[in-house]
């Protein structure tokens, strides 16, 4: 019964201590003043470390000296092992050490420049590289690989052609050369009998394709037109044989033709650097017309004697290195590249590795399409065997197994995901740090808007922003490595993507398969194919428009250009019908007010009531619209013809006409934009 009676006291108790304790320990604070606290000293922050951090690498964390750390390595029961800055601690010894250094640790995974760097250091052990300089009783002449250069139409072809009886340039679309030739060309003034020729485009579209065969050759044949003399890939040319630091022999060529002037040509390349050797260069230049064959023995006869003077020797026994020229799929030997030999001789049956492809080279052959046996130095050879495509411009190693093969592509192929890690790792990085920054200016203008001024709310709006631009996404297919290359670097120099967005969302080289097809459906985009076909299940389903195909570069990226146009907003076009001039104004009455007339002669085509009209003034449009009243003799009528006079009344009264006005009528039509994109050289 007493129960609830003791509750209660029991709670009025405690709320009478609590109210004590409180006004007791307010008084103390009002009597005796702030309190006094001993200076604590702040917890040390935890720094980040992992399992197996290297020596240097947590001296530097740490920041304390490699002395240190090997002061305190010393303590522990495996000190011995450790002797080298290099040396990698294990998790094991790492807490002990940090102990002894006192220093609070959290060891977590290593950061990704870590791991990057520690793939970088494995690769030279792992990887195939080429081998040291071979002894000088190894070295044999071996042929001179000459690379043809110059600017598109100068005649770089069809000197080939006539070198060794053929007809390439027929055969080329366009005119244009579009991929890199490898060619053997019989030379009775060579010792060995032949020279390996490489053919580059000249068109702008294949800068890199000219890069690399000036990187890849032992002198440049400079073709220059003497009718055109030096133009835009004519300099490009010479940079790039400056660059790679190969000796260069200028062919003027056209000298046949009239307008010809060999002398201007020569006073064009003196401006860039390249002067002939009769007047005291080091450049030797040999007149020709490689239409009618005249001047071609003494080029070939320069090109001996420059190979003479640079002294050219290879290795022709051991492991084989060279160059991957081209790639492609072919359609009955499958995969194949042309390979540029530098160094040991090739056969079937050899394990050859390329950037991030292998082969066991499974038959080799000429340029003519005949079966080799082998391919010495100096030699250029089509090889079958790929597993997939190199790239054009990669090392080609021969290593001495499937097996060492295998264990390349594997480290490679980890190299190449570390390099990938670490570009994605500097876009966060970037993209973190912008986003750091936004938001310390988003605090730094709330904290200037006061206290009261700040949102109250927790929860902010999503922040959505959607990208409303149209957008052209495109599949690229070539029929070679350097076909697709060139295309992408004429569209990454798409610069215009506020007005509409390129997007290649794939490439590649071969045919053009289902897969392509349906992957540009997805993106509601276009296949774009490059001197290659369309499989027959591809076509089967492919619509109108969905595939389109090209022989000629340049045609593609009008095509290009004409679809970017296509999707951007139509804009507003006129149509000149008829034009008058105005000979006077007149007034007259209606409903008591004056509306102004123009008295007029039309002078060129017809005037159509129906149609739109401006008013022009010195050259100025002074206004724009319909009209509301035409009349000839009194008499309202829908069209005048030349040189018949008429009245005008403009729908807008307050349009006043003078002497001399010209008053034009116009068609207004919708046109679509065309792109301001322009890739050099197109």
């Amino acid at each position: 019964m007493n129960l609830p009676w003791r509750k209660l006291r029991l709670t009025n108790a405690l709320l009478e201590r609590a109210f004590f304790t409180s006004s007791y320990a307010s008084a103390k604070k009002k009597n005796l003043g702030p309190a006094k606290f001993s200076k604590v000293k702040p917890l040390t922050p935890a720094i980040e470390v992992w399992d197996q951090i290297k020596i240097k690498e947590l001296s530097k964390i740490t920041q304390r000296s490699i002395d240190d750390i090997f002061e305190a390595l010393f303590y522990i029961d495996r000190a011995d092992v450790y002797g080298k800055v290099s040396d990698k601690i294990p998790r094991q010894d790492l807490k002990k050490v940090l102990e002894k250094l006192g220093i609070r640790g959290r060891i977590g995974p290593p950061p990704v420049e870590t791991k990057i760097e520690h793939v970088r250091e494995k690769i030279p052990f792992l990887d195939a590289v080429r081998q040291p300089p071979p002894a000088e009783e190894q070295l044999r002449p071996r042929r001179p690989v000459v690379t043809v250069m110059g600017h598109v139409d100068h005649g770089k072809t069809t000197l080939l052609d006539t070198l060794r009886n053929s007809h390439i340039v027929d055969e080329e679309h366009g005119g244009i050369t579009q991929h890199i030739g490898a060619f053997s060309v019989p030379v009775p003034q060579c010792k060995l009998g032949a020279i390996t020729f490489l053919d580059t485009p000249g068109h702008a579209a294949f800068s890199a394709m000219r890069a690399r065969g000036a990187n890849v050759t032992d002198m440049v044949i400079l073709v220059v037109a003497a009718d055109d003399g030096v133009m835009e890939q004519t300099v490009e040319s010479i940079k790039f044989a400056n660059e790679a630091r190969v000796p260069m022999i200028v062919a003027i060529n056209k000298i046949d033709k009239p307008g010809a002037d060999p002398e201007r040509a020569k006073r064009g390349l003196l401006e860039h650097g390249v002067q002939c050797d009769a007047e005291g260069g080091e450049v030797q230049f040999v007149p020709i017309s490689a239409l009618k064959g005249q001047g071609l023995d003494e080029l070939l006869e320069a090109i001996v004697l420059q190979g003479e003077l640079i002294g050219l020797r290879s290795a022709f026994e051991g492991l084989v290195e060279g160059y991957v020229i081209e790639s492609l799929t072919h359609e009955h030997r499958g995969k194949l590249c042309t390979l540029l030999v530098y160094r040991g001789t090739l056969s079937k049956g050899d394990i050859i590795v390329a950037g991030q492809a292998w082969c066991k080279v499974r038959s080799l052959f000429d340029e003519w399409g005949k079966p080799l046996q082998k391919v010495e130095p100096g030699c250029a050879a089509q090889v079958t065997g790929w597993r997939a495509l190199p790239a054009a411009g990669d090392l080609a190693l021969e290593v001495e197994s499937e097996q060492r093969a295998h264990e390349v592509m594997k480290v490679r192929e980890q190299a190449s995901k570390v390099e990938r890690l670490a570009v994605d790792a500097k876009v966060i990085e970037e993209k973190m740090a912008e986003s750091r920054k936004s938001y310390r200016e988003e605090l730094e203008a709330r904290r200037a808007l006061g206290y009261y001024r700040k949102r109250r709310t927790t929860i902010r709006a999503k922040e959505t922003e959607e990208d409303n631009h149209p957008a052209l996404h495109v599949v690229v297919k070539g029929d070679t490595d350097g076909s697709v290359e060139a295309l992408l670097d004429i569209l990454e120099t798409y610069d215009r993507h506020d007005d509409c967005r390129l997007d290649v969302v794939h490439y590649g080289v071969g045919p053009v398969s289902l897969s392509d097809l349906e992957l540009a459906k997805t993106f509601d985009g276009i296949v774009y194919a490059m001197h290659v076909g369309i499989l027959p299940e591809t076509k089967a389903v492919a619509k109108e428009d969905e595939i389109k195909s090209f022989k000629v570069i340049y045609k593609l990226v009008e095509d290009i250009k004409a679809e970017i146009g296509n999707r951007l907003p139509m804009i507003n076009a006129e149509e000149v019908i008829g034009e008058a001039k105005v000979l006077q104004e007149f007034l007259i009455n209606d409903k008591r007010k004056k509306l102004p007339v123009a008295g007029c002669r039309c002078l060129k085509g017809d005037l159509l009531k129906a149609e739109t009209f401006k008013l022009m003034r010195n050259g100025e449009e002074i206004h724009r619209g319909p009209v509301i009243s035409m009349k000839h003799m009194k008499n309202e009528v829908k069209s005048i013809k030349t040189g018949v006079e008429c009245g005008i009344m403009f729908a807008d009264s307050d349009v006043r006409f003078k002497e001399n006005d010209e008053i034009v009528c116009i068609r207004e039509y919708k046109v679509n934009q065309k792109t301001s994109w322009s890739p050099r050289g197109f």
